[in-house]
């Protein structure tokens, strides 16, 4: 069972390093024991979750937040946006929220399709591909495709480990447009939108983000500041 634990952490940083938006040591290590801790509990339904944006810092306006919001606000969230972690114990789905400033307590969700989903739908999410945004053109009266990338996007990944086993998906938000906005100077149309945004993955995103931001801020429940 060591011996597992350690693979699967060590599978873990490595996804966490590649993936954040601004490297944080201290954030990677926290998500890293947590999961750990859940793992040595004989929990064997794990999925990590993040979202972030490449290049780019959350705003707000601090006078629009009460004493409670003030006192319980994470700055690094500005840069580094939070993990969730979601798992399933003794038949219940729980979420915590991971960042640099608090430890907060366990969340129940109380609907639990984002496991039916997934179990379901296993070896097809194994297999899924998401691709490039890609445009149509005719060169020399031919029909090509080409592909073409944002620098600065909004992405979405998540990452099960289901009885040792982890399945890992990236979206980048740009491969999931329909179209382009005056690429230069010309409207593109993405021939694999439809191909996109209806992958199981796809599906599991959408589940994922939809309990997050059904979750209020007070709803996290501070145990203690690290």
């Amino acid at each position: 069972m060591k011996k597992n634990i350690i693979v699967l952490v060590f599978l873990f940083i490595s996804y966490i390093g590649n993936t954040q938006n601004i490297p944080n040591d201290n954030l990677d290590k926290l998500i890293s024991n947590f999961t750990k801790e859940l793992i040595e509990k004989k929990i064997d339904t794990i999925c990590i979750y993040e979202s972030y944006s490449v290049g780019s810092e959350i705003t707000f306006d601090i006078s629009e937040l009460n004493e409670r919001e003030k006192q319980e606000l994470c700055r690094d969230e500005l840069i580094n946006q939070p993990v969730f972690v979601f798992w399933k114990e003794k038949g219940k789905t729980f979420l915590n929220k991971i960042n640099s400033c608090f430890e907060y307590s366990a969340i129940e969700i109380l609907e639990d399709e984002l496991w039916k989903i997934y179990f379901e739908n296993t070896n097809a999410i194994e297999k899924e591909k998401v691709k490039n945004f890609e445009y149509e053109s005719f060169i020399n009266g031919k029909k090509i495709s080409s592909p073409i990338f944002r620098d600065h996007s909004y992405h979405q990944n998540f990452k099960f480990i289901v009885n040792n086993k982890i399945v890992e998906k990236y979206f980048d938000n740009f491969k999931l447009q329909n179209e382009t906005d005056n690429f230069k100077d010309k409207r593109l149309y993405n021939i694999n939108h439809n191909h996109n945004t209806t992958l199981k993955s796809k599906k599991i995103i959408d589940i994922l983000e939809n309990d997050i931001r059904n979750i209020k801020r007070n709803q996290y429940l501070i145990i203690k500041k690290r």
